[in-house]
Protein backbone atom coordinates (compact mmCIF):
# COMPACT_ATOMS: atom_id res chain seq x y z
CA UNK A 1 0.00 0.00 0.00
CA UNK A 2 1.40 3.52 -1.26
CA UNK A 3 0.53 6.95 -0.39
CA UNK A 4 -0.37 9.58 -3.61
CA UNK A 5 0.03 13.21 -3.17
CA UNK A 6 -0.51 15.41 -6.09
CA UNK A 7 0.37 19.03 -5.04
CA UNK A 8 -1.25 21.60 -7.49
CA UNK A 9 -0.43 19.79 -10.59
CA UNK A 10 -1.01 21.50 -14.27
CA UNK A 11 -0.64 20.41 -17.43
CA UNK A 12 -0.63 22.48 -20.41
CA UNK A 13 -0.98 21.55 -24.34
CA UNK A 14 -0.43 25.20 -26.21
CA UNK A 15 -2.59 27.58 -25.07
CA UNK A 16 -5.09 25.04 -23.16
CA UNK A 17 -4.86 23.69 -19.60
CA UNK A 18 -5.94 20.41 -19.62
CA UNK A 19 -5.51 20.11 -15.90
CA UNK A 20 -4.83 23.03 -13.87
CA UNK A 21 -3.99 23.41 -10.43
CA UNK A 22 -5.03 20.03 -9.17
CA UNK A 23 -4.22 18.97 -5.44
CA UNK A 24 -5.32 15.50 -4.14
CA UNK A 25 -4.23 12.80 -1.45
CA UNK A 26 -4.94 9.29 -1.99
CA UNK A 27 -3.95 7.23 1.07
CA UNK A 28 -2.64 3.83 1.36
CA UNK A 29 -4.86 1.25 0.70
CA UNK A 30 -7.71 3.61 -0.53
CA UNK A 31 -9.90 3.14 -3.44
CA UNK A 32 -10.22 7.20 -5.24
CA UNK A 33 -11.94 8.32 -7.88
CA UNK A 34 -11.49 11.04 -10.21
CA UNK A 35 -14.68 11.68 -11.77
CA UNK A 36 -16.30 13.57 -14.76
CA UNK A 37 -17.42 14.10 -17.78
CA UNK A 38 -14.82 13.97 -21.34
CA UNK A 39 -12.45 16.64 -21.07
CA UNK A 40 -13.07 17.19 -17.11
CA UNK A 41 -8.55 16.54 -17.11
CA UNK A 42 -9.58 13.14 -15.25
CA UNK A 43 -7.24 11.04 -17.49
CA UNK A 44 -4.58 13.25 -18.10
CA UNK A 45 -4.11 13.51 -14.23
CA UNK A 46 -4.62 9.18 -14.16
CA UNK A 47 -1.25 9.77 -16.64
CA UNK A 48 0.86 12.25 -14.84
CA UNK A 49 0.62 9.56 -11.76
CA UNK A 50 1.61 6.88 -13.89
CA UNK A 51 4.33 8.78 -15.58
CA UNK A 52 2.73 8.75 -19.26
CA UNK A 53 2.51 12.12 -19.13
CA UNK A 54 4.72 15.29 -17.49
CA UNK A 55 2.91 18.03 -15.42
CA UNK A 56 3.57 21.34 -16.84
CA UNK A 57 3.34 22.88 -12.83
CA UNK A 58 3.52 21.02 -9.54
CA UNK A 59 4.41 17.82 -8.22
CA UNK A 60 3.27 14.18 -7.79
CA UNK A 61 4.51 12.10 -5.03
CA UNK A 62 4.66 7.87 -3.92
CA UNK A 63 5.71 7.22 -0.44
CA UNK A 64 7.01 10.91 0.06
CA UNK A 65 9.34 10.07 -3.07
CA UNK A 66 8.69 12.84 -5.86
CA UNK A 67 7.98 11.20 -9.13
CA UNK A 68 7.35 13.93 -10.97
CA UNK A 69 7.82 17.72 -11.40
CA UNK A 70 8.05 19.68 -14.62
CA UNK A 71 11.30 19.25 -15.21
CA UNK A 72 11.76 15.56 -14.23
CA UNK A 73 9.59 12.55 -14.61
CA UNK A 74 10.29 8.55 -13.36
CA UNK A 75 9.58 6.14 -16.27
CA UNK A 76 6.83 4.34 -15.32
CA UNK A 77 8.15 0.88 -14.67
CA UNK A 78 9.96 2.38 -11.83
CA UNK A 79 6.93 3.61 -9.82
CA UNK A 80 5.74 0.53 -8.72
CA UNK A 81 2.38 0.93 -10.19
CA UNK A 82 0.13 -1.44 -12.04
CA UNK A 83 -2.52 -0.04 -14.93
CA UNK A 84 -5.44 -0.74 -16.47
CA UNK A 85 -6.42 0.81 -19.67
CA UNK A 86 -9.79 1.07 -21.61
CA UNK A 87 -8.51 -0.94 -24.43
CA UNK A 88 -7.50 -3.96 -22.07
CA UNK A 89 -4.03 -3.54 -23.94
CA UNK A 90 -3.48 -7.67 -24.17
CA UNK A 91 -1.41 -9.00 -26.28
CA UNK A 92 -3.44 -10.97 -29.37
CA UNK A 93 -0.20 -13.72 -30.05
CA UNK A 94 0.38 -14.40 -26.29
CA UNK A 95 -1.54 -16.81 -23.97
CA UNK A 96 -3.23 -15.76 -20.88
CA UNK A 97 -0.75 -17.12 -18.83
CA UNK A 98 1.86 -15.23 -20.74
CA UNK A 99 0.28 -12.00 -20.83
CA UNK A 100 -0.24 -11.94 -17.31
CA UNK A 101 3.37 -13.42 -16.83
CA UNK A 102 4.88 -10.98 -18.74
CA UNK A 103 5.47 -7.37 -16.17
CA UNK A 104 7.34 -10.87 -14.29
CA UNK A 105 9.65 -12.07 -16.90
CA UNK A 106 10.41 -7.94 -17.57
CA UNK A 107 11.63 -8.21 -13.84
CA UNK A 108 13.80 -11.05 -14.74
CA UNK A 109 11.67 -12.92 -12.02
CA UNK A 110 12.54 -17.06 -11.96
CA UNK A 111 10.50 -19.48 -14.22
CA UNK A 112 8.60 -21.38 -10.85
CA UNK A 113 8.64 -17.88 -9.17
CA UNK A 114 6.32 -16.71 -12.26
CA UNK A 115 4.04 -20.23 -12.60
CA UNK A 116 3.44 -19.49 -8.35
CA UNK A 117 2.62 -16.04 -8.83
CA UNK A 118 0.45 -16.35 -12.09
CA UNK A 119 -1.36 -19.49 -10.90
CA UNK A 120 -2.46 -17.32 -7.74
CA UNK A 121 -3.79 -14.28 -9.29
CA UNK A 122 -5.23 -16.22 -11.36
CA UNK A 123 -7.81 -17.55 -8.71
CA UNK A 124 -8.08 -14.19 -7.77
CA UNK A 125 -9.89 -13.06 -10.85
CA UNK A 126 -11.73 -16.37 -11.61
CA UNK A 127 -9.26 -17.42 -14.71
CA UNK A 128 -9.02 -20.94 -13.77
CA UNK A 129 -8.39 -23.11 -16.30
CA UNK A 130 -7.95 -20.37 -18.86
CA UNK A 131 -4.34 -20.10 -18.90
CA UNK A 132 -3.81 -21.87 -22.49
CA UNK A 133 -6.46 -19.70 -24.17
CA UNK A 134 -5.72 -16.47 -26.76
CA UNK A 135 -7.38 -13.49 -26.32
CA UNK A 136 -9.38 -14.34 -28.99
CA UNK A 137 -11.04 -17.71 -27.66
CA UNK A 138 -12.31 -14.90 -24.58
CA UNK A 139 -15.31 -13.25 -23.75
CA UNK A 140 -14.64 -9.27 -23.26
CA UNK A 141 -14.91 -9.59 -19.43
CA UNK A 142 -12.68 -12.56 -19.55
CA UNK A 143 -10.62 -10.10 -21.26
CA UNK A 144 -10.54 -7.59 -18.39
CA UNK A 145 -9.54 -9.59 -15.93
CA UNK A 146 -6.45 -10.84 -18.08
CA UNK A 147 -5.85 -6.99 -17.92
CA UNK A 148 -6.63 -7.19 -13.89
CA UNK A 149 -4.45 -10.27 -13.48
CA UNK A 150 -1.49 -8.46 -15.25
CA UNK A 151 -1.55 -5.03 -13.16
CA UNK A 152 -2.02 -7.78 -10.10
CA UNK A 153 0.43 -9.96 -10.52
CA UNK A 154 3.54 -8.17 -9.88
CA UNK A 155 2.50 -6.84 -6.25
CA UNK A 156 2.18 -3.20 -7.44
CA UNK A 157 2.31 -0.45 -5.02
CA UNK A 158 -0.02 1.18 -6.70
CA UNK A 159 -3.14 0.32 -9.21
CA UNK A 160 -4.40 2.73 -11.46
CA UNK A 161 -7.73 2.43 -13.75
CA UNK A 162 -8.54 4.37 -16.43
CA UNK A 163 -12.26 3.82 -17.48
CA UNK A 164 -12.14 0.22 -17.53
CA UNK A 165 -15.51 -0.97 -18.03
CA UNK A 166 -16.60 1.19 -20.27
CA UNK A 167 -16.35 -1.49 -23.13
CA UNK A 168 -18.62 -4.06 -20.94
CA UNK A 169 -22.03 -4.88 -21.47
CA UNK A 170 -23.97 -4.21 -18.36
CA UNK A 171 -24.07 -7.63 -17.17
CA UNK A 172 -20.55 -8.03 -17.45
CA UNK A 173 -19.46 -4.46 -15.59
CA UNK A 174 -21.58 -5.66 -12.81
CA UNK A 175 -19.47 -9.03 -12.48
CA UNK A 176 -16.57 -7.03 -13.01
CA UNK A 177 -17.47 -4.34 -10.33
CA UNK A 178 -17.72 -7.27 -8.04
CA UNK A 179 -14.84 -8.52 -8.55
CA UNK A 180 -12.63 -5.23 -8.34
CA UNK A 181 -14.75 -4.29 -4.49
CA UNK A 182 -13.84 -7.80 -3.43
CA UNK A 183 -9.95 -7.38 -4.43
CA UNK A 184 -9.52 -4.34 -3.29
CA UNK A 185 -10.83 -5.06 0.56
CA UNK A 186 -9.19 -8.83 0.25
CA UNK A 187 -5.49 -6.87 -0.80
CA UNK A 188 -6.44 -3.88 0.55
CA UNK A 189 -5.20 -2.59 -2.34
CA UNK A 190 -4.15 1.46 -3.27
CA UNK A 191 -6.12 2.30 -6.14
CA UNK A 192 -6.61 5.04 -8.48
CA UNK A 193 -9.43 5.18 -10.67
CA UNK A 194 -10.87 7.25 -13.96
CA UNK A 195 -14.75 6.90 -14.84
CA UNK A 196 -17.84 9.23 -16.47
CA UNK A 197 -20.16 6.63 -14.78
CA UNK A 198 -21.46 8.22 -11.79
CA UNK A 199 -22.72 4.56 -10.71
CA UNK A 200 -19.25 3.17 -11.04
CA UNK A 201 -18.05 5.85 -8.74
CA UNK A 202 -20.40 5.61 -5.85
CA UNK A 203 -20.63 1.77 -5.68
CA UNK A 204 -16.63 1.46 -5.65
CA UNK A 205 -14.76 4.25 -4.11
CA UNK A 206 -14.32 5.47 -0.67
CA UNK A 207 -13.67 8.77 -1.88
CA UNK A 208 -14.61 11.05 -5.20
CA UNK A 209 -12.65 13.73 -7.04
CA UNK A 210 -15.27 15.34 -9.02
CA UNK A 211 -13.49 16.65 -12.01
CA UNK A 212 -14.58 19.53 -14.64
CA UNK A 213 -12.80 21.87 -16.85
CA UNK A 214 -9.60 20.11 -15.90
CA UNK A 215 -10.20 21.19 -11.85
CA UNK A 216 -11.78 19.30 -8.82
CA UNK A 217 -15.02 20.91 -8.20
CA UNK A 218 -15.62 18.81 -5.34
CA UNK A 219 -14.62 15.82 -3.15
CA UNK A 220 -15.87 13.71 -0.31
CA UNK A 221 -17.62 10.34 -0.24
CA UNK A 222 -20.31 9.21 -2.27
CA UNK A 223 -22.81 10.30 0.26
CA UNK A 224 -21.73 13.56 0.81
CA UNK A 225 -21.80 14.21 -2.68
CA UNK A 226 -25.27 13.19 -3.63
CA UNK A 227 -26.82 14.47 -0.53
CA UNK A 228 -24.83 17.50 -0.26
CA UNK A 229 -23.71 19.04 -3.99
CA UNK A 230 -21.74 22.40 -3.12
CA UNK A 231 -22.89 23.79 -6.54
CA UNK A 232 -25.01 22.97 -9.65
CA UNK A 233 -22.41 20.86 -11.80
CA UNK A 234 -22.20 18.32 -8.69
CA UNK A 235 -26.11 18.09 -8.54
CA UNK A 236 -26.89 17.48 -11.61
CA UNK A 237 -23.78 15.18 -12.39
CA UNK A 238 -24.30 12.72 -9.93
CA UNK A 239 -27.66 11.37 -9.48
CA UNK A 240 -30.93 12.78 -11.03
CA UNK A 241 -32.01 16.01 -9.46
CA UNK A 242 -34.94 18.62 -9.86
CA UNK A 243 -33.09 22.25 -10.01
CA UNK A 244 -35.39 24.51 -9.42
CA UNK A 245 -34.18 28.71 -9.92
CA UNK A 246 -34.76 30.30 -6.27
CA UNK A 247 -35.98 34.24 -6.59
CA UNK A 248 -35.52 35.09 -2.59
CA UNK A 249 -33.95 33.57 0.27
CA UNK A 250 -34.98 34.18 3.88
CA UNK A 251 -32.25 33.19 5.57
CA UNK A 252 -33.85 34.16 9.09
CA UNK A 253 -36.59 31.65 8.54
CA UNK A 254 -34.93 29.30 6.41
CA UNK A 255 -37.58 30.14 3.69
CA UNK A 256 -37.33 30.44 -0.49
CA UNK A 257 -39.45 31.88 -2.71
CA UNK A 258 -39.80 29.57 -6.54
CA UNK A 259 -41.75 30.05 -9.25
CA UNK A 260 -43.68 33.60 -8.29
CA UNK A 261 -45.33 32.86 -5.22
CA UNK A 262 -44.11 29.42 -4.06
CA UNK A 263 -42.67 29.51 -0.45
CA UNK A 264 -40.47 26.53 0.55
CA UNK A 265 -38.96 25.56 3.73
CA UNK A 266 -35.23 24.17 3.81
CA UNK A 267 -34.02 22.73 6.73
CA UNK A 268 -30.27 23.12 6.57
CA UNK A 269 -28.19 26.34 5.95
CA UNK A 270 -26.80 27.20 2.77
CA UNK A 271 -23.01 27.49 3.04
CA UNK A 272 -20.54 29.58 0.55
CA UNK A 273 -23.22 31.36 -0.79
CA UNK A 274 -21.83 35.30 -1.53
CA UNK A 275 -24.33 38.02 -2.68
CA UNK A 276 -25.08 37.81 -6.22
CA UNK A 277 -24.41 34.74 -6.74
CA UNK A 278 -26.81 32.67 -8.59
CA UNK A 279 -28.82 30.08 -6.51
CA UNK A 280 -31.04 27.06 -7.00
CA UNK A 281 -33.22 24.62 -4.96
CA UNK A 282 -32.15 21.41 -5.71
CA UNK A 283 -34.13 18.34 -4.09
CA UNK A 284 -33.47 14.75 -5.31
CA UNK A 285 -36.67 12.76 -7.71
CA UNK A 286 -36.77 9.90 -4.71
CA UNK A 287 -37.40 12.67 -2.08
CA UNK A 288 -40.57 13.71 -3.38
CA UNK A 289 -43.56 12.58 -1.63
CA UNK A 290 -46.26 11.55 -3.41
CA UNK A 291 -49.99 11.89 -1.71
CA UNK A 292 -53.35 11.23 -3.91
CA UNK A 293 -55.11 14.39 -2.09
CA UNK A 294 -55.05 16.97 0.92
CA UNK A 295 -56.85 14.53 2.72
CA UNK A 296 -54.01 11.72 2.65
CA UNK A 297 -51.19 14.03 3.53
CA UNK A 298 -52.14 16.01 6.43
CA UNK A 299 -50.96 19.07 7.45
CA UNK A 300 -46.89 18.79 6.06
CA UNK A 301 -44.75 22.07 5.17
CA UNK A 302 -43.72 22.03 1.20
CA UNK A 303 -46.87 20.65 0.12
CA UNK A 304 -48.37 21.47 -3.74
CA UNK A 305 -50.89 20.98 -5.54
CA UNK A 306 -49.61 19.30 -9.12
CA UNK A 307 -51.14 17.51 -12.18
CA UNK A 308 -49.68 14.43 -13.13
CA UNK A 309 -48.04 15.03 -17.14
CA UNK A 310 -46.57 11.48 -17.52
CA UNK A 311 -45.61 8.42 -15.33
CA UNK A 312 -42.59 5.87 -16.56
CA UNK A 313 -42.54 2.23 -15.61
CA UNK A 314 -39.29 1.11 -14.20
CA UNK A 315 -39.57 -2.28 -12.78
CA UNK A 316 -39.48 -1.43 -8.99
CA UNK A 317 -40.28 1.98 -8.76
CA UNK A 318 -42.25 4.64 -11.67
CA UNK A 319 -41.07 8.17 -12.43
CA UNK A 320 -43.84 10.88 -12.41
CA UNK A 321 -43.18 13.90 -14.32
CA UNK A 322 -45.69 16.50 -12.64
CA UNK A 323 -46.40 20.39 -13.35
CA UNK A 324 -46.92 22.66 -10.20
CA UNK A 325 -46.94 25.59 -12.53
CA UNK A 326 -46.93 25.97 -16.26
CA UNK A 327 -42.97 27.27 -14.87
CA UNK A 328 -42.10 24.65 -12.98
CA UNK A 329 -42.14 20.60 -13.59
CA UNK A 330 -40.68 18.35 -11.04
CA UNK A 331 -39.34 15.05 -11.63
CA UNK A 332 -40.69 12.03 -9.01
CA UNK A 333 -39.93 8.61 -8.06
CA UNK A 334 -42.23 6.26 -5.82
CA UNK A 335 -42.42 2.40 -5.18
CA UNK A 336 -44.45 1.16 -8.27
CA UNK A 337 -46.60 -0.39 -5.68
CA UNK A 338 -47.85 2.71 -4.43
CA UNK A 339 -51.30 3.38 -4.92
CA UNK A 340 -51.10 6.61 -6.63
CA UNK A 341 -52.86 8.20 -9.87
CA UNK A 342 -50.99 7.94 -13.11
CA UNK A 343 -53.03 11.02 -14.58
CA UNK A 344 -54.95 14.15 -13.15
CA UNK A 345 -54.16 15.72 -9.96
CA UNK A 346 -51.98 14.59 -7.16
CA UNK A 347 -50.26 16.49 -4.10
CA UNK A 348 -46.35 16.63 -3.60
CA UNK A 349 -44.16 17.24 -1.16
CA UNK A 350 -40.89 18.23 -0.73
CA UNK A 351 -39.22 17.70 2.62
CA UNK A 352 -37.51 20.19 4.13
CA UNK A 353 -34.66 17.91 5.04
CA UNK A 354 -34.09 17.02 0.91
CA UNK A 355 -34.15 20.68 0.39
CA UNK A 356 -30.62 21.48 -0.88
CA UNK A 357 -29.61 25.20 -1.29
CA UNK A 358 -26.49 25.57 -4.08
Amino acid sequence: MSKIVVDRVSRRYGNIDAVADVSLTVEPGEFVTLLGPSGSGKTTTLRMIAGLDQPSAGTISIDGNVVSTPQHSLPPYRRGIGMVFQSYAIWPHMTVFDNIAFPLRRRGVPPEEQAANVATIVGQVGLDGYEARYPAQLSGGQQQRVALARALVGEPRVVLFDEPLSNLDAKLRDSVRDLLRSLHRRLGLTIVYVTHDQDEAMLLSDRIYVMNGGRIVQSGSARSLYDRPENIFVADFIGRTNIIPIETLDFARNRATIAGNIEVSFATMPSAIAAGDQRRLLVRPHCVRLWRDRAHSGHRPNLFDATVLDVAFLGDRQRFTLEVRPDLTLTAESATSDDLPVTGPIVAELPPAACVIV
